[in-house]
């Protein structure tokens, strides 16, 4: 059967609700009298529900139990767990898909076995829906739910280290999402799948950061959760970083020309994936394929000149030291300023005017003189738009201190480095300590170590990490800490790229930070994930 050219939609409305429009012969298999009533008692369905399936869910649940009915009329039944379906007995759907069989029984007289109506309330519950009035009067498994969305709610602040100021809003639309993906996941049911490729590459950040936070929804599942899953929460995530100020950025897409075998250019790529977190390498490709490749990238990285093809070319050594590697991150964000930063000349262009009034002798030189020259950077605010964890907690935001009277006096202690450079202020302090005594110790983000953190506009000036390190450890109502990380973040993503690198550190390397002895020691470590 061939689908319909506009998906579900057109055959549904526009066979079954035009009485006068002439049948398209691909569709003779679906009875449109039968589709027009099916899609008239699933309207009546949210009716009693009280919520609204989203269009595309509608359609799909139309053209699926018109299906389901077909495969009953057949005497093929569904067989559902006992215990799924004390389950499914508690919940609204379920006495919704049981009107839904009175009505099909009156109209066939005939009657359908219980367990079809068990089938049916699976689709429903998995559907996706536009609003929910209310969950107050849902079954045991809401409550649960509603705890989870709290937990990976307060999980994402953490490690995004931003604070929604509609919490309670948040909360109700995270529980609307979470809801039917719950019965999706614990059935089975696959009601079309997001391409999750999309959002991670254009939503990056928010991608990995729903990753970390999802596992408290899997616990409670008891399942694994695929990631188009992931990405439909990423996406609702984003949404409400959004509304908080988040402006989210396409992620650029770089290609890599190396001609020095195989084990370089995966060495190479390496290298690049954690120089540039927030790029998209394409591929590898080998100077002949560079010459006949169609390409769709914003820029190259070769270790060889290449021909002019319109696209900025980054010269580098298969090898990168540290030097190349700030070399080549300034001539990247020169690339990419508010003009886009591709620069309108041409260096074979430039070559071909040489040619007409001097004798060249080393082309290849001067073809390599005039690139470094033409896409040198300049030194730009965006640049520095999301500064590495060096740049933010280097040894003069460092101390080390024997003990602290209480927890309190070791927050003040740490976040001293930034308040005598103005990037914060009294304030910020205060309400640092003072969101830690409302909500608990939840800034200690593993065993002795903790971030305490307050948001841009409780006194932050300029973005800044402070680091105080405790040979004692205090206690903070209840759990030990001898780590303290102050973040000040200026906004809700300047400081991504720091803290990415900062988790990764206490990832691998915690034990080397709680037993080094000086502040060169913790800048080496601080260095080393700094280009991851």
């Amino acid at each position: 059967m061939i689908k319909p050219q506009h998906g579900w939609y057109s055959l549904i409305h526009e066979q079954a609700f035009e009485a006068d429009k002439e049948e398209d012969s691909n569709y003779v298999i679906f009875n449109q009298s039968e589709l027009k009533r099916i899609y008239r008692e699933l309207s009546r369905c949210e009716q009693r529900l009280g919520i609204q399936f989203t269009d595309d869910v509608l359609n799909i649940l139309v053209i699926r139990f018109y299906l389901f009915l077909q495969r009953v009329k057949q005497k093929q039944y569904a067989d559902i767990d006992p215990v799924e379906q004390n389950v499914i007995e508690q919940t609204g759907e379920f006495n919704a898909a049981k009107d839904f069989i009175t009505e099909v029984e009156s109209r066939w007289q005939e009657e359908i076995p219980a367990t079809e109506g068990y089938y049916l309330a699976k689709h429903l519950l998995g559907s996706k829906v536009n609003y929910h009035p209310s969950f107050e009067d849902e079954n045991g498994e809401i409550i649960g739910l509603r705890e989870v969305v709290k937990q990976m709610i307060e999980d994402f602040q953490l490690v995004a280290v931003v604070s929604f100021t509609d919490r309670a809003g948040m909360e109700t639309n995270l529980l609307l999402h979470l809801k039917p993906a719950y019965y999706r996941i614990k059935y089975g049911i696959d009601m079309g799948e997001l391409p999750y490729d999309s959002v991670e590459d254009n939503f990056p950040e928010i991608y990995q950061l729903t990753k970390k936070v999802v596992h408290h929804f899997e616990r409670f599942v008891g399942k694994k959760i695929n990631q188009s899953e992931i990405a439909y929460i990423a996406i609702h995530f984003s949404g409400w970083l959004h509304k908080e100020g988040l402006s989210i950025q396409t992620r650029r897409k770089m290609l890599i020309v190396c001609t020095n075998g195989l084990g370089t250019s995966r060495l190479l790529k390496s290298q690049l994936e954690g120089l540039f977190s927030e790029v998209v390498i394409t591929g590898i490709a080998s100077l002949r394929e560079y010459r006949e490749m169609e390409l769709a990238v914003d820029f190259i990285v070769s270790t060889v000149p290449l021909p002019d093809r319109g696209i900025p070319v980054c010269l580098v050594n298969p090898l990168l030291d540290n030097h190349d590697k700030e070399k080549l991150l300034k001539q990247v964000n020169a690339l990419f300023t508010e003009n886009n930063g591709y620069q309108p000349y041409s260096v074979d262009t430039i070559m071909d005017i040489v040619r007409r009034y001097a004798d060249v002798k080393e082309e290849g030189e001067l073809q390599q003189e005039l690139r470094k020259y033409l896409y040198h950077p300049a030194v730009t605010s965006e640049a520095r738009l999301k500064p590495a964890l060096k740049e933010l907690a280097n040894e003069d935001n460092i101390l080390f201190a024997a003990n602290a009277g209480s927890w309190q006096q070791a927050v003040e202690l740490a976040a001293r480095p930034l308040l005598e450079k103005g990037c914060i202020t009294e304030d910020y302090i205060e309400s640092m300590v003072d969101n830690i005594e409302e909500q608990g110790p939840y800034v200690v983000i593993s065993p002795l170590v903790a971030m305490p953190h307050g948001r841009a506009e409780d006194g932050v000036n300029q973005l800044g990490i402070s680091l105080l390190h405790l040979q004692e450890p205090v206690e903070m109502l209840g759990k030990k800490v001898r780590i303290f990380m102050v973040l000040a973040p200026e906004n809700n993503e300047k400081h991504l790229k720091a803290l990415a690198q900062l988790t990764k550190m206490f990832s691998h390397d915690k034990r080397a930070i709680l037993d080094a002895k000086n502040k060169e020691q913790i800048c080496k470590i601080i260095t080393t994930y700094s280009s991851r």
